[in-house]
């Protein structure tokens, strides 16, 4: 009994120093991310999952907003929703669908060719063999255009000559069954997009759209809201970056307003 109990004893005290010297290592690299500088390549994990990615900030940000606060979820009747993600960046958000449900059929759009090859080599790491990766821009028709990348989670495509041109693909013909979630993360061209396929809105059950505002641009979320409306979409706002004393904020960024748009039919 008394060599029982001193085996036990001892095995628990080792579990407990595994544990303590795991969450310490987890503490540690958590620092470590988060003094990285902007555009350090490097890598971490969510969970099970691995990834490597360009910038510890915007990796941070998704890992916040998609699986601390799951922005993302939803619920299906099926076994193996269809899911749409337009602005796939580095994956995280394809590796959190597939964890959500693991039979999902997803569509990935990442035009941005460095991004592109983050996103294939965090599926492979993570042995996700069954996506479909399209390294195009959604957009109003099949084109090619100018594309202004950042090297994080701002790329877009762009109204002025750059460097890099990509394809591009009219979303409006992936809209032509039933698709249970579409995201939409194309960094200020929501709108267009949305006007191009609103014939076939109907076949979606959930919408995902981050919405920027440029300052130099007018604002157009009341004219997404009522596109989503008139399409019988209910739907949820989300201030993606909160502030504090608006009527007086100011500041050297580029969007003066970012909205996460939470849409679903009854």
């Amino acid at each position: 009994m008394i060599g029982s109990f001193l085996i036990r004893k001892v095995f628990n005290n080792r579990f407990i120093e595994s544990v303590k010297s795991t969450y310490d290592s987890d503490i540690r690299h958590e620092k470590m991310i988060r003094s990285l500088p902007r555009f350090t390549k490097h890598n971490s994990r969510i969970g099970n999952y691995n990834f490597s990615f360009p910038d510890a900030q915007s990796f941070l940000s998704m890992r916040e907003e998609i699986w601390n606060k799951e922005s993302y979820f939803f619920e299906s009747n099926s076994q193996s929703p269809l899911i749409i993600d337009c602005g796939s960046n580095i994956g995280i958000s394809v590796v959190y669908f597939k964890h959500l449900f693991p039979n999902s059929e997803i569509l990935a759009f990442e035009p941005d060719p460095e991004l592109l090859s983050y996103l294939s080599l965090n599926l492979e790491s993570n042995s996700f063999s069954d996506i479909d990766v399209i390294p195009k821009a959604v957009w109003t028709s099949n084109s090619r255009l100018p594309f202004l990348s950042d090297g994080a989670d701002g790329g877009k495509v762009a109204n002025q000559t750059t460097d890099i041109f990509v394809d591009t693909v009219s979303l409006n013909q992936f809209l032509t069954k039933r698709v249970d979630m579409l995201k939409l993360d194309i960094e200020g061209h929501e709108l267009e997009v949305l006007h191009s396929c609103a014939e076939n809105l109907y076949n979606v059950c959930n919408i995902f759209i981050e919405y920027h505002s440029f300052k130099n641009k007018s604002q157009k979320l009341s004219q997404i809201l009522r596109l989503l409306e008139v399409n019988g979409f209910r739907y949820f706002l989300d201030s993606a970056k909160p502030r504090n004393r608006p009527f007086t904020y100011s500041s050297n960024e580029l969007m003066d307003l970012q909205v996460n748009i939470h849409a679903w039919k009854n």
